[in-house]
């Protein structure tokens, strides 16, 4: 805990300079980070090779406990496809666009912290496709879009979440399921909850919210 891992790019004086960042594919023995600062990201593009994630693991599962991401200028600052995960202790702060992308993954995120994301406009704290995710005492702060996006069939439980200052709370769309239970919203401009179609052939999504609190909040839900 006192000497983290630090991964960044090449510093000059008075600029920090953004540096491509990391991919993991088809690992079969679990990835396990502890104690580990991931600074300025801003995707692989390498050959015609380009991928959207800061950090992306595929068909490789892991582990992440007390992880800080920061300053990531790509599309997502962690991209998980078709893997499992968990994240524990997991910070994701300063980006330019998405903070965590779940597809066709499973996973769990506990005390985790998603604050200013999405520099850019657009970025949600966490966004799910295809996925079955556990959120659990995290909290998301000066989020441009949405704190939790749950999308394309994927199903979220969410519980003792504080969201503050964001657009819309939690959306679920196409055939997807919420369920978010014992949260604090606050400071939400559009909507806390917001279920819909964007794409006909899922279908319609649900939502089954209890023991909310809403705090400067006009639009509770929209459906």
């Amino acid at each position: 805990q006192e000497n983290p891992v630090i991964l960044t790019g090449n510093d000059q004086p008075h600029k920090r300079n953004g540096w491509q960042g990391i991919v993991v594919l088809n690992s079969k023995p679990q990835c396990e980070w502890s104690h580990v600062i991931i600074r300025d990201t801003n995707g692989i593009s390498k050959n015609g090779w380009n991928l959207s994630g800061g950090i992306s693991f595929y068909e490789a599962g892991i582990k992440m406990k007390n992880v800080e991401i920061t300053g990531n200028q790509s599309e997502d600052a962690l991209n998980i496809i078709r893997s499992k995960f968990e994240l524990t202790n997991i910070t994701i702060k300063n980006t330019t666009s998405d903070a965590l992308d779940s597809d066709f993954s499973s996973g769990i995120v506990e005390n985790g912290m998603f604050e200013n994301i999405g520099s850019l406009g657009g970025g949600d704290g966490i966004d799910i496709s295809g996925s079955k995710v556990s959120v659990i005492r995290t909290y998301f702060k000066n989020i441009s879009d949405k704190a939790l996006s749950v999308g394309e069939g994927s199903e979220l439980k969410a519980s003792d979440v504080n969201i503050k200052n964001v657009s819309i709370g939690a959306a679920s769309k196409d055939g997807s399921r919420l369920f978010i239970s014992n949260s604090k919203l606050t400071g939400i401009k559009k909507a806390g909850l917001l279920a819909y179609i964007k794409k006909s052939e899922y279908g319609s999504a649900e939502i089954m919210a209890e023991s909310l609190v809403f705090h400067s909040t006009e639009i509770k839900a929209i459906e």
